[in-house]
C-alpha cells in the first residue's frame, strides 16, 4: 500500500470535532495526530523504545520528556498500556512514562492505537497542569483523610469506584441508563459520606478530570483503531469485539458534573446563612 494512500484522510482531529474544544485541546490533537500520521505511514512492523521517544521529541518537542517503557511484569497481567510520573525528589514533575507491551525490546505496530492512548494522557497532562495540580491536591485530601480522620482507606475506595463505576464497560442497554446512573450516584454518595464540602469537591474534580482524560483517550484511540482497519494495516485482536459506547463516559461526566453543582450551591447556600447570622 503506498504511503500517500496511507496518509488520506488520517487526521485523528478532523474526525474528532466533537472534542476539540479550547485552543489546549486542538493542541492537544494536533500533537497526536502528528505521530499517529509519521507511525502509520513509516512501513514499519515493530518499535522499540527509542524509535517511539524519538517521533514524540521530532514531531511534538514536548515540555516535559515523555519516555517509552515496557510494562512490569505484575502490570502486564492486567494492563496492555498505562502513563504515568516521575516526580524529583522536592515533588516537581520531572517527566512522564508510557508503559507498553514491550517484547524482545519491540513494540507491535498492530497495537499502535494502544501507544495513541498513553500518549493522549502524558499530553493532557502537559497541557492541563491546573488538571494536574487539581488531582495532586485530590491525592494529597485522600491520604490526609486516612491518616487524621481514622476513616476508611479512601484512595483503596477511590480506585475501587473509579475502576469499577466509572472507567468500565458497562452490560445495560442504552434505554436503561437512567437506572445505572442512579445506582452510580447511590455509590458516589456513600464514597464521599463524612467528608467536608471541600473535601468531596476536591474529590469529584479528581473523578471528572481522570475520566474527561479517559473519555479523550478513548475516542482518539478508537479513531486510530479504525482508521488502520479501514486501511487494511493489520491490527491487534483486542479491537475486534471492543465497544466503547458501552463506557457511557458522557452520561457518566454529566452526573459527576450534576454532583459537583449540587455540593458547591449547598455550600454558597450554607455560607451565605452563615454570614447572615453573623450579622444579625
Amino acid at each position: 500500500m503506498k504511503v500517500t494512500r496511507i496518509l488520506q484522510n488520517i487526521s485523528l482531529l478532523q474526525r474528532n470535532k466533537s472534542l476539540s474544544g479550547d485552543a489546549h485541546t486542538r493542541k492537544l490533537f494536533k500533537c497526536v495526530n502528528k505521530c499517529f500520521k509519521s507511525l502509520i505511514s513509516d512501513g514499519k512492523d515493530y518499535y522499540s523504545m527509542e524509535d517511539l521517544e524519538n517521533v514524540i521529541n521530532h514531531k511534538i518537542k514536548p515540555k516535559y520528556k515523555i519516555q517509552p517503557v515496557s510494562l512490569s511484569p505484575e502490570a502486564r497481567k492486567k494492563l496492555v498500556g498505562e502513563q504515568d510520573f516521575v516526580f524529583d525528589e522536592n515533588n516537581n514533575l520531572k517527566h512522564l512514562t508510557i508503559g507498553l507491551l514491550f517484547k524482545r525490546g519491540r513494540f507491535k505496530k498492530e497495537s499502535l492505537p494502544v501507544f495513541i492512548h498513553e500518549l493522549t494522557h502524558a499530553l493532557i497532562a502537559i497541557e492541563f497542569p491546573k488538571t494536574v495540580r487539581r488531582m495532586a491536591i485530590a491525592e494529597s485530601v485522600i491520604t490526609n483523610i486516612d491518616k487524621s480522620k481514622n476513616l476508611p482507606v479512601l484512595g483503596k475506595q477511590y480506585n475501587r469506584f473509579y475502576s469499577n463505576s466509572l472507567n468500565n464497560e458497562e452490560t445495560v442497554k442504552p434505554e436503561n441508563i437512567d437506572k445505572l446512573l442512579e445506582t452510580l450516584k447511590t455509590k458516589l454518595k456513600r464514597l464521599l459520606a463524612g467528608l467536608s464540602a471541600e473535601q468531596k469537591i476536591n474529590i469529584i474534580q479528581m473523578l471528572r478530570y481522570d475520566l474527561q482524560g479517559e473519555y479523550y483517550a478513548n475516542m482518539i484511540e478508537k479513531q486510530a483503531a479504525d482508521i488502520m482497519r479501514k486501511k487494511e494495516i493489520k491490527l491487534n485482536e483486542y479491537y475486534d469485539d471492543f465497544d466503547y459506547s458501552k463506557f457511557f463516559f458522557i452520561e457518566k461526566l454529566n452526573l459527576l458534573k450534576e454532583t459537583f453543582l449540587e455540593i458547591a450551591n449547598t455550600e454558597r447556600i450554607r455560607h451565605s446563612r452563615a454570614i447572615l447570622k453573623k450579622h444579625q
